[in-house]
């Protein structure tokens, strides 16, 4: 505690040295300070006196461009109102010297006027003259003229009259002849109707005659009939018999429509996936849509040849493609192999009938194997009758 008041002591006794140093400083330095107090008074007040001089002198700047804005409008509008000065003292000019040429064209106007006064003066004199003259002439033709003209009016009269008499007989004239037409007109159509009821009658006559003549054999038509209608409602049950048949082959056919779809999927996983990415190649597409049929064949061909067979170009790469169906677990398929496929065989002499493989239409004939493949010697028949007779042939291998 001894040793910490001491300490605190020396410490104040520095302190109190640097103090009476500082203030003995101040003393010495105390003009310098004032000075510098008063520079930097000075400095400020010169800052602002130069803020304020940039300023104004800003100010100016602006003052001045307007001014010569203002001098540059004002020296064009001088020179517009110099121009227009000028216009308007040429104006000025004219209008001077208007009276001076109103005056010169009075003075030739009134000698036009003497002139034409003259003139008209001596047209009219002529003109009375002419007038005299002419009356001279004609006065014995104007004593004549009065009769005449009575005359002529009598003639007009008469003229007038018989005009409106033929106009009236005319009209009268063109009455009768009107009716006249209408009536003949009238006559012909009903000698028409008449010609033509004679020979509808005559018509009818030969179609009762004719109705006559088949009346009996139509009465045996109709006997044949009742028989053949006998033996259709025989059909009719042998018919219903078959489509029974039907309906339960199409209620499998539903049952294997899965199958189909199941096929469908495969077919667009090859087509699709394996040769469009060409993981295989080779691969040429789906039998049944590498040719074409016409349309009445096509429920033939796909009732009895199999279509759904996928068409490669080699037995390996039917292999590899059986080896990605079963990786992916897509399902199964059945191949023909280019390579593998007999060669296609011209119909035999001994057939009973057409082959449908004949009929079928390929771009490619390297491709017409695989549908012989397919389809063989198989044949279609156009009725039931035909496809009877052909199935006992020895020579058929399938219908």
């Amino acid at each position: 505690m001894k040793i910490t008041e001491e300490a605190q002591a020396e410490l104040q006794s520095e302190i109190d040295k640097v103090d009476d140093e500082v203030k003995k400083y101040k003393e010495e330095n105390k003009e310098i300070f004032k000075t510098a107090q008063k520079a930097k008074k000075k400095r400020t007040k010169i800052t602002t006196t130069l803020q304020t001089i940039k300023d104004k002198a800003g100010e100016l700047e602006s003052k001045n461009k307007i001014f010569h804005e203002e001098k540059k409008m004002k020296k064009d509008r001088r020179k517009k109102l110099e121009k227009e000065l000028k216009t308007a003292r040429d104006k000025v000019t004219d209008f001077t010297e208007m009276p001076q040429k109103c005056a010169d064209e009075e003075e030739e106007l009134n000698l036009k006027l003497e002139k034409l006064k003259t003139d008209e003066n001596r047209q009219t004199e002529n003109l009375k003259e002419a007038i005299s003259y002419v009356e001279r002439e004609t006065a014995d033709l104007r004593k004549q003229k009065e009769p005449l003209e009575k005359k002529l009016m009598e003639l007009q009269a008469g003229v007038n009259g018989k005009q409106q008499a033929f106009v009236q007989k005319k009209t009268e004239l063109e009455n009768y002849t009107s009716k006249y037409d209408h009536a003949v007109q009238s006559l012909k159509k009903i000698n028409d109707d008449i010609e033509a009821a004679k020979a509808k009658i005559s018509e009818v006559d030969e179609e009762k005659a004719t109705l006559d003549e088949q009346i009996p054999t139509m009465e045996n038509d109709m006997k044949t009939k009742a028989a053949e209608l006998e033996q259709l409602q025989q059909k009719r049950v042998q018919i219903q018999e078959a489509l029974s048949q039907v309906q339960g082959k199409l209620s499998e056919a539903k049952q294997d429509g899965g199958d189909v779809r199941q096929q469908s999927k495969v077919f667009d996983y090859i087509m699709n996936h394996l040769k469009k990415k060409k993981m295989v190649n080779g691969i040429i597409g789906r039998l049944g849509d590498l040719g074409g049929i016409d349309r009445k064949f096509d429920c033939a061909l796909s009732s009895s040849c199999n279509m759904n067979v996928m068409v490669v170009e080699t037995s390996q790469q039917a292999k590899d493609i059986v080896g990605w169906l079963k990786k992916d677990n897509v399902g199964t398929c059945m191949f023909y192999a280019m390579d593998k496929m007999k060669e296609f065989q011209p119909a035999p002499n001994n057939l009973p009938g057409p082959r449908i493989v004949d009929e079928i239409r390929c771009d490619d004939p390297a491709l017409m194997k695989c549908f012989y493949k397919s389809c063989a010697n198989t044949l279609y028949a156009t009725n039931i009758t035909t496809a009877r007779q052909m199935a006992h042939g020895k020579a058929t291998k399938n219908i």
